[in-house]
């Protein structure tokens, strides 16, 4: 054979060792040929490199020099020689070419990164055949023409396969043309394609099935729209006895495929058939037996084509047939384009010439979609063609009946992406939802969110989206990504997954007639009704566009008339609590929680942003914490179990399905009027507060961060760090096994009691810095925990060797409602260091100063001394642990370490850790003068600790039973040993009890009234209303701030540092309390809102000038919120008179005689419940209905101010209505307020009766209504002096429309001033009655306030009593 002059024959194994860059070759591309390609190249896209080589080898599919499984082989092609073999991908290759030798005159060398995750193959390139293959050697000999085949067109088979028992036919000789070619599918272990093959006349077809991987090789060689002849195919059933049994063609050992063109066919018709295959009354019963197929096929003759006659078919079955066949031709198209995009490659999706996007991911693909690159023609058929006015841009996409047939390679440079279905995260979700294509698009944009939210700051792209395979490519050992467990975790609430699971039959998909296709016909999905995941920064962008929104200004409906100065107090606060179901696509959150080392708040983050978080519980039922909720679950998928945070949570990634976003506005504003409400040049100042309220238990563990690689504590040994040391093994064993050994000092505490976050000056850079105070409970002294190279924990992270010695001193103090802060610094280079602080704590005072001396030395501690001059309630002393090897300290976290101060909970029990030091000592006061070693010793103090950037805080757990192990660390979390756990319980126990019993409720509280010894409680309650108010001067602390862009930053104080006034009630029983909080200096606290459950330590208890009793936050209180509030739409600033009752849900209220409120007001106790009333309204009092000016509150008539004062210009008014009646239920009569709403409720009126109303006041400006005795008013009408509107008023307020049967629910009823006696000394009255005279003393008059009031029936009442009674 001679070979053109510059090109040579080249090797498979030096292409492959030698070519490390994509190039081609072509025999029959002339240089100006070349020269066009390269000009016609697109913008930023090179044609390959030319070389000029030719091939020379054997086409195979299966080659000998790799070694391939019967269950790997899925029909592809080879090209093997001597040397080796390369993968292969052809354009309508023939059949004759297989197992031969031969000549590639034009090729594609494609090079890809053989790393890509699924590759099962060492192989990192491909072969595209681009022209025509030559076969080399003999021929195969002629054979001379023998006798004629018999055959039946598809049509007649159709018939074949519906009456099988009329018919002693085993094996059919079928023909027609291939309109319908699936894909190799791999079924567990079996491989399999089907075909469709149809009759030109009739439109018939059958379906035949060619099961086995011997098989699989055939789908390269058969083409669609040509005309192929299938012998020995037997009628078989598929799924036998099953709702999905179809009857099918299935391929067997003795069939053979060919052209209709390559041999002598005879097509017979039905009545020839019946002939020679007479029926018999038996059915045949087939079974379909898979057996192997040589891989030889049988000599080719020339062909004469036959046609048979199909007249004798029933026209029944040819017109169902030709029906279905029209459908399915209705549903499906064809297209034909190029490839301008691969969109995302591990999905399927492709983009046709820069207009359509094609879908491939819902049928398999073997051939890992080799030659679908940039600049390839291909043409697809049978897809499904979608548009929507939602999804703007074209799609096709393929279901199990589509194919995608490359036409044309790409002469581009274009790189190979491979799409690996086993190795795709989008395959493996959508095979398991079985995914319409509307759920995949979906699926496809959250992937793009998850990515833009951590890739590649905090994951990888194989953390996020991959599927790696383990041992031996078993399915059942694949460790999936952060991405994967996203979507198959479900929702530990709702224990449901975020998509519905769908059944999805890809047999149906191809044989059934109507092709009722699950892909893109199941039930229409509105994205409206997925979730979305938002970036941290665009949640808080649409967080900050609903505080702006008209609906967001809405005022309470209960009051309508302000003042200029109320409506701007009233609007300086307000809260927003949003469900998931509340946003429009609703919202999945998903991010890292950590704790910020700023604010110390906890947050959750990704690469875009962060935002707090509030973590409690949000279900009704309880939850108590014990020692098995400091540690994870063994699910570690569910590990929480506990609703509230732990320390082992921070740094994991999770899923939240079920919380709360709040949103709190701070807003300084001059509104004149309500109609100006929402006005932005009225708007001075304005501040927004967005966090998260979430509980643990009802979140997902997607990730957790590791924060240090293995290498770093080996680069530790290379640096000749002091505290890693070599150990070598034991004797006898191999001596190149050394293990690197890190010492670490730990010690053992339990959480006594926080203060709170609070400013205070750095000494080294001036500024101010949140700082804390952690009183904890030291067990045992500390001891070195030596760890080999082996373990991996978080805050190795952080370890760094720090040579300075700090010692603290501190004192307490009590005083009086005022906080004020002093400090002071001093830095030196002696050997000796002392740092002092004070603090004092009062009714509403507050002082601290500290003194600083920080020097550089060799010890490695910070000491201090503490003592108490006041007694509190929940001060920690030592009586409880005196007998226990135990000592108190407190625990200063300033800078950095106050990250560590929301995951450190009272009585739980954690480990200090000092990384890498040998000095037990390190956590003990190491005094500098013996003078201040004696006064310690001598006072019964704690000792104060301050905790560094590389000390760690660790999560311990308990050791399994009657295990007797000694103390280590296992996936970062401390195992105590026996004695450890036994003593860490007795102290747990005993602190334990002694909190319970500190923790009080309001109506203990206010029972305490002559308590004195008491300064500082305990509190658990629920919040009942909040309001802000502007502290006095002399009481308000001095900000500590360098700059008002510190506030924001720190997360302190409010917007003109405004103090907070709670009205705290008792969770079940009755009574309110008001605590003060000043946030000036302090951390701002999340969650306080009404409704929620928190629990206040060291509040200082005082009593007003009035002797009302009120608390005080100071600096060393704390508070944690137990249960967050319930979900409301909108709420916002609210008095305290408000009880934050739902008073629309009647039934809940406690039901109450008017006598039993006048015994309750006589006790002076229970003085602002609510309570529901049946009474009946005697009279009607006074009424009256006014507009007044918005601006002066003078009144407002037809449009014009009436103020006589001076000149008002004000157009705005505002309606108000009140009202006073008499009611009595036979035990007491009371006198009732109401306006507004409760006064069209009073007086019975319809929208459209009340609007009337309205418009008759609006042109009298007022109209009032006193009652004075029914002649009177009869009088007073005759005589002219009344207006039409107060006539209509005085018939209906002394009607039965009125004065009617009502059930009330009242609130804060008081006692006439006049009448009040603390003696009870009322006055007698006294009367004859015949011969009797009779006494009796007379109360005071009732009072209450109507929040609701409707009509009611008293027999209906009773009857339902009386049912609930008997059942």
């Amino acid at each position: 054979m001679a070979v053109p002059v510059r090109y040579d024959v080249l090797c498979i194994n030096t292409l492959l060792q030698s070519q490390q860059v994509s190039c081609f070759s072509n025999l029959r591309l002339s240089q100006n040929q070349y020269k066009k390609v390269v000009h016609e190249a697109p913008t930023g896209h090179k044609p390959l490199r030319r070389m000029y080589f030719l091939l020379l080898g054997k086409l195979t599919a299966d080659p000998k020099s790799i070694n391939l499984a019967v269950k790997d082989k899925c029909g592809d092609l080879y090209l093997e020689d001597n040397t080796g073999s390369v993968i292969c991908q052809c354009i309508k290759p023939d059949v004759n070419w297989l197992d031969r030798l031969v000549l590639i005159p034009g090729w594609n060398y494609i090079v890809f990164d053989s790393d890509h995750r699924g590759m099962n193959h060492k192989s990192s390139a491909y072969l595209e055949i681009t022209e025509a293959c030559l076969p080399v050697g003999n021929l195969p000999r002629k054979v001379e023409p023998g006798p004629d085949i018999e055959v039946v067109s598809s049509t007649l088979g159709l018939h074949i396969l519906q009456n099988r028992c009329d018919f002693q036919k085993k094996y059919v000789n079928i023909q027609g043309e291939i309109t319908a070619l699936s894909p190799v599918h791999r079924i567990r272990e079996s491989v399999l394609f089907f075909m469709e093959i149809t009759s030109k006349d009739s439109d018939t077809s059958v379906c035949v099935v060619a099961k086995g991987a011997e098989y699989s090789y055939w789908h390269n060689f058969l083409q669609l729209n040509a005309e192929y002849v299938f012998s020995d195919v037997m009628p078989t059933t598929l799924n036998k006895e099953s709702i999905n049994s179809f009857p099918v063609y299935a391929v067997c050992k003795k069939t053979r495929f060919s052209p209709l063109s390559g041999g002598n066919f005879e097509n017979i018709n039905l009545q020839r058939l019946q002939e020679k295959y007479p029926s018999r009354q038996s059915s045949i019963g087939s079974e379909h037996v898979m057996g192997n197929v040589s891989s030889s096929h049988g000599d080719q003759q020339p062909s004469t084509s036959c046609q048979g006659d199909v007249d004798s078919m029933s026209s029944e079955e040819s017109v169902t047939s030709s029906t279905s066949k029209q459908i399915k031709q209705a549903k499906l198209c064809s297209f034909q384009g190029t490839i301008t995009d691969v969109t995302i490659a591990d999905a399927g999706i492709y983009q046709l010439d820069g207009k359509i996007r094609l879908y491939v991911g819902h049928q398999p693909c073997v051939s890992h979609g080799r030659g679908l690159r940039v600049g390839s023609k291909v043409k697809v058929y049978n897809a499904h063609f979608k548009s929507s006015k939602e999804e703007p841009t074209l799609r096709l996409c393929c279901c199990t009946l589509s194919s995608v047939v490359i036409v044309q390679f790409s002469p581009l440079a274009t790189p190979y992406q491979p799409f690996i279905p086993q190795s795709s995260v989008y395959i493996h979700l959508l095979y398991f939802y079985h995914l319409n294509l509307a759920y995949y698009q979906w699926l496809v944009q959250m992937s793009e969110d998850m990515k833009k939210k951590f890739l590649p700051n905090l994951l990888s792209d194989t953390s996020l989206m991959g599927v790696q395979l383990r041992k031996n490519h078993r399915s059942d050992q694949r460790a999936f990504g952060v991405f994967y467990s996203l979507f198959r975790l479900p929702s530990p609430s709702k224990q449901t997954l975020l998509l519905p699971q769908s059944p999805r039959n890809i047999y149906q998909e191809f044989i059934d007639p109507q092709h009722s296709c699950w892909v893109v016909e199941s039930q229409p999905v509105s994205r409206a009704s997925l979730y979305a995941i938002p970036a941290m920064a665009e949640l808080k962008q649409t967080l900050e566009r609903l505080t702006k929104t008209r609906e967001s200004w809405q005022l309470p409906q209960t009051r309508q008339t302000y003042t200029d100065k109320s409506l701007n107090e009233e609007l300086y606060w307000r809260y927003q609590i949003n469900e998931p179901s509340d946003f429009k696509p609703p919202l999945l959150l998903v991010g890292y929680l950590e704790s910020n080392s700023k604010t110390g708040q906890l947050q959750l983050t990704d690469q875009t942003g962060s935002i707090d978080c509030v973590v409690s519980q949000m279900s009704t039922d309880s939850h108590e914490c014990d020692q098995k909720c400091q540690y994870p679950s063994k699910n570690s998928h569910k590990p929480y179990v506990c609703p509230n945070i732990k320390l082992w949570c921070s740094g994991q990634m999770i899923r939240i399905d079920r919380y709360q976003i709040i949103n709190e506005s701070f807003t300084v504003s001059r509104f004149p009027s309500i109609q100006q409400v929402g006005n932005p040049s009225c708007i001075d100042k304005q501040h927004l507060r967005s966090y998260v309220q979430f509980s643990m238990s009802d979140t997902v563990c997607l990730h957790r961060r590791r924060f240090i690689d293995r290498e770093s504590r080996k680069r530790k040994l290379d640096e000749g760090c002091p505290s890693v040391c070599t150990n070598k093994g034991p004797s006898g064993s191999n001596p190149n096994t050394d293990s690197v050994c890190v010492t670490d000092v730990v010690q053992l505490f339990v959480v006594s009691q926080k203060d709170s976050l609070h400013l205070t000056r750095s000494s080294k850079t001036q500024r101010s810095e949140l700082t804390s105070n952690i009183t904890v409970t030291f067990i045992n002294p500390s001891k070195i925990l030596q760890q080999d190279d082996k373990y991996e924990s978080a805050y190795m992270s952080n370890a760094t060797a720090r040579n300075k010695t700090q010692v603290a001193i501190s004192t307490k103090h009590h005083g009086n409602r005022n906080n004020s802060t002093q400090s002071c610094a001093a830095t030196g280079n002696k050997s000796e260091g002392v740092a002092m602080s004070s603090h004092h704590h009062g009714d509403r005072h507050n002082s601290s100063g500290s003194c600083a001396i920080t020097t550089t030395g060799n010890e490695h501690a910070a000491i201090a001394m503490a003592t108490n001059t006041e007694k509190t309630v929940l001060r920690p002393s030592g009586d409880c642990t005196s007998d226990l090897p135990v000592k108190q300290v407190v625990l200063i976290l300033a800078a950095e370490t106050i990250k560590w101060y929301h995951l450190l909970n009272p009585c739980q029990t954690y480990v200090l850790v000092m990384p890498g030091s040998k000095d037990v000592k390190v956590f003990e006061p190491q005094l500098p003068s013996q003078a201040l070693q004696r006064v310690v010793r001598a006072t019964d103090c704690r000792t104060c600790l301050l905790v560094t950037n590389n000390m760690v805080v660790m999560p311990t757990a308990c050791p399994q039973p009657h295990a007797n192990i000694a103390a280590k660390v296992t996936n970062e979390i401390y195992i105590l040993s026996d004695d450890e756990a036994r003593l860490r319980d007795q102290v747990v126990s005993r602190l334990s009890s002694k909190e319970e019993t500190n923790i009080l409720n309001v109506h203990d509280v206010k029972m305490s009234r002559s308590t004195t010894d008491v300064r500082q409680i305990s509190l658990k309650c629920r919040i009942v209303s909040r309001k802000h108010y502007n502290a006095d001067s002399r009481f308000k602390s001095t900000s500590l701030l360098n700059s008002p862009d510190r506030d924001a930053e720190l997360g302190v104080s409010t917007l003109n540092n405004k103090s907070i006034c709670l009205l705290v009630g008792d969770i079940s029983s009755q009574g309110t309390l008001s605590i003060y909080i000043d946030v000036n200096n302090l951390s701002y606290p999340l969650g306080l809102l009404p409704g929620a459950i928190v629990t206040f330590r060291n509040l200082n208890l005082c009593m007003s000038r009035k002797s009302n009793i009120y608390c005080q936050y100071v600096c060393n209180s704390s508070v944690v919120v137990d249960k967050c509030a319930a979900s409301i739409p909108l709420q916002r600033n609210t008095s305290t008179q408000d009880t934050g009752i739902d008073t629309e849900n009647q039934s809940t209220l406690p039901h109450k005689y008017l006598c039993e409120y006048a015994q309750t007001g006589i006790t002076n106790t229970g003085l602002t419940n609510i309570n529901q009333i049946y009474a009946h309204i005697v009279i009607v009092q006074n009424l009256s209905l006014r507009f007044s000016c918005a601006k002066c509150g003078d009144i407002f008539k037809q449009g014009v101010c009436m103020n006589t004062r001076g000149y008002c210009l004000s157009t705005n008014a505002t309606y108000t209505a009140k009202a006073s009646f008499i009611i009595e239920d036979g035990t007491f009569e009371a006198h009732v307020h109401c306006n507004n709403e409760q006064v069209t409720s009073l007086l019975d009126l319809s929208t459209l009766q009340c609007q009337r109303l309205r418009e008759c006041v609006y042109k009298c400006g007022e109209v009032v209504y006193r009652h004075k005795g029914s002649e009177y008013n009869r009088e007073y009408e005759h005589y002219g002096h009344v207006s039409p509107v107060e006539r209509v008023l005085n018939h209906l307020c002394s009607s039965q429309l009125v004065c009617r049967p009502v059930v009330l629910c009242c609130r804060q009823f008081t006692l006439s001033q006049d009448m009040d006696n603390k003696n009870h000394e009322y006055p007698v009255r006294s009367w004859d009655n015949g011969d009797i005279q009779i006494q009796t003393k007379v109360l005071p008059r009732l009072s209450l306030f109507c929040t609701s009031l409707k009509s009611v029936n008293y027999r209906e009442v009773y009857n339902n009593s009386m049912a609930e009674n008997t059942s």
